[in-house]
């Protein structure tokens, strides 16, 4: 008798257990749709993050970029302002005009602006100031 008490519970609990399965079944499909609003979620944040990242990736390389291009157009004035000074000390006079560099600073060219001013002190001779200013640029024409 005991095996038929068993028989009868478990024959009582499968349509139970069936009517449990269909509302785990839509509970199931409730958290599928969840899962995918979630997932929706996730990568448009994702994809966020990633648009930052390459924007800041490309803010960094454009300044970079910019960074040596400044080295170099300070590098290129200096060489201007050298070429002023040896004209100053060789010819005792400079002259205000634009040349182009050669080597690593090619891309740049240099206008460069003398002018040459007299001052007598106590005694005499003279003093000759020499004000050199020199523009490099990497453009065809420098500002002024």
């Amino acid at each position: 008798m005991p095996c038929t008490s068993t028989t009868f519970r478990e024959r009582r609990r499968l349509p139970h257990a069936r009517v449990g399965a269909l509302g785990l079944a839509r509970h199931r499909s409730r958290a599928r749709g969840f899962a995918a609003v979630a997932a929706v979620f996730v990568l448009v944040v994702l994809a966020g993050m990633g648009v930052a990242l390459v924007t800041i990736s490309s803010a960094q390389q454009r300044g970079s970029a910019f960074d040596a291009l400044g080295s170099q157009a300070y590098q290129a004035a200096r060489a201007g302002i050298e070429v002023g000074m040896y004209q100053a000390v060789r010819n005792d006079a400079c002259a205000n005009t634009t040349f182009a560099l050669t080597g690593a600073l090619a891309a740049f060219s240099v206008q460069l602006q003398c002018s040459v001013t007299s001052h007598v002190e106590v005694v005499a001779p003279a003093t000759r100031l020499f004000h050199i200013t020199a523009t490099a640029c990497n453009r065809t024409s420098c500002p002024g």
